[in-house]
């Protein structure tokens, strides 16, 4: 059994991780200079992804067991990945659809 606060702090610290995790793996990815202001999102996506993820089990199950505990856990970290990126991406696809295209002479 686990205690409710400890399994929302747990989660948001996890889901933290996973945001970090995700700036990081796009950071890596894109060879560019690190610049820590682009990476702000990432850890604001973790860290509510997190919190609501640890509200949520306390609320539904309370008597969660260590095992079940961690592999929520690992849910949570994999989820903030997918999550990130998803958003990252979307933002991206979406700042290229709006640039101006160049008119040809």
């Amino acid at each position: 059994m686990v205690d409710e606060l400890i399994a929302v702090i747990a989660s948001l610290l996890v889901g933290l991780g996973g945001g970090f995790l995700s700036s990081f793996m796009a950071w890596n990815a894109s060879g560019e200079q690190f610049d820590p202001r682009k990476h702000g999102n990432a850890l604001i996506v973790g860290a509510i992804v997190g919190l609501a993820a640890g509200a949520a089990s306390a609320v539904v199950n309370p008597d969660t067991t260590t095992a079940q505990f961690v592999l929520q856990l690992v849910g949570i970290l994999v989820g903030v990945v997918g999550i990130d990126r998803i958003r990252s991406d979307t933002s991206k696809s979406a700042a290229n659809r709006a640039a101006p295209t160049p008119t040809p002479k």
